[in-house]
Parts: C-alpha cells; sequence; structure tokens
C-alpha cells in the first residue's frame, strides 16, 4: 500500500497515441495548421493563386480597353441603370459579337473594319433597347458606343486615356416607341 492517500485514487493518464491520427487532429484544431492543410489541398488540385497558370492572372495586358455607352452629345449613359448591363458586360458583349462575327465572315477579330463594327453595334443596341424597354427606362435616341484606351506613357501621371467614337446608333432605329 502506498503511503500518500492521494497516489492511491490517482488514475494514470491513458497511453498516448501517436501518429498519424494525433497528428490530423492538432493541424486540424491550430489555426496555422489549417493554413498548412488548405496549402497541401491547393498542391492537390494546381491551384496556386496569384502565382496561377490561368491566363487572366498571369499575363496581364498592358493596355486596358474599355466600352461605355453614351448619349447623341457623347456624355456617358447609365448603362446599368437603364439596362441592368454592366460596362465590363457590355465590352465582353460586344467582343464576342464581334469575333464571332468576323470568324462567320472570314474578317481578322483583331481589327476588324468599321462595317462589321457597325453591323455587331446595330444588334448590340437593338439588345440594350429591348433590355431598357423591359425595366421602363428608355434610352434616349441617338446612342454612341465610347471606345477608350488606357495605355502606359511617360506622363507625369504614368498614363493615357483616349477616347473614340467607336459605333454610332442608325438613327432610324433610335425612334422611340410610341404607345397608343
Amino acid at each position: 500500500m502506498p503511503d500518500d492517500p492521494d497516489a492511491a485514487g490517482a488514475v494514470a493518464p491513458p497511453a498516448r497515441r501517436g501518429g498519424l491520427r494525433s497528428l490530423g487532429r492538432a493541424l486540424l484544431l491550430h489555426p496555422f495548421g489549417q493554413f498548412w492543410l488548405f496549402i497541401v489541398f491547393l498542391y492537390q488540385v494546381k491551384e496556386f493563386y496569384p502565382f496561377t497558370h490561368v491566363p487572366m492572372y498571369s499575363d496581364p495586358e498592358p493596355r486596358a480597353p474599355y466600352l461605355y455607352l453614351a448619349d447623341a452629345e457623347g456624355g456617358a449613359l447609365g448603362v446599368r441603370a437603364h439596362c441592368g448591363v454592366t460596362n465590363p458586360k457590355l465590352r465582353k458583349m460586344f467582343r464576342s459579337r464581334l469575333a464571332d462575327h468576323c470568324a462567320g465572315h472570314g474578317l481578322d477579330k483583331s481589327d476588324p473594319p468599321q462595317a462589321a463594327v457597325d453591323a455587331v453595334a446595330a444588334g448590340v443596341f437593338a439588345f440594350l433597347r429591348e433590355r431598357a424597354e423591359a425595366r421602363r427606362r428608355p434610352l434616349p435616341p441617338g446612342l454612341q458606343i465610347m471606345h477608350v484606351l488606357i495605355e502606359p506613357a511617360p506622363a507625369p501621371d504614368g498614363f493615357t486615356e483616349t477616347t473614340t467614337l467607336y459605333a454610332v446608333e442608325n438613327p432610324a432605329a433610335a425612334t422611340p416607341a410610341t404607345t397608343p
């Protein structure tokens, strides 16, 4: 019999389990351990953002072109408020339709003729007018699509912004619909 009264009622701690199970539990419980598990997961799926193989991130364009919708005087219109389409979506829609048009007519999409741009613009204007009418926010006549190009430059600001008229809506197509 032991002389120490506390030793008689003491329960021996369970044998310590080592190995993978305790390491996994420790990693899951510790915040920094979760980070390493996440790194292992990313390695398995081969996604290493921001060091990714996706072209959007690995090779950005030095020039940033964008399009916006303007009225007959060249003032910017809130295309999102009128049509529910954002300016980036307008650019993507226009570029994809222009690429399809050029492919269908054997044209170079990197330098399309103005006739191809006008043909695609007519469809885009019709789409935007339809969306605006559905939202009960009609667009004014004489719509224009403006092309803005932002490029690096040795100017004091470090960039230049060039705005050009890209396409003009056919005035006959722009007549507002009258309701009886």
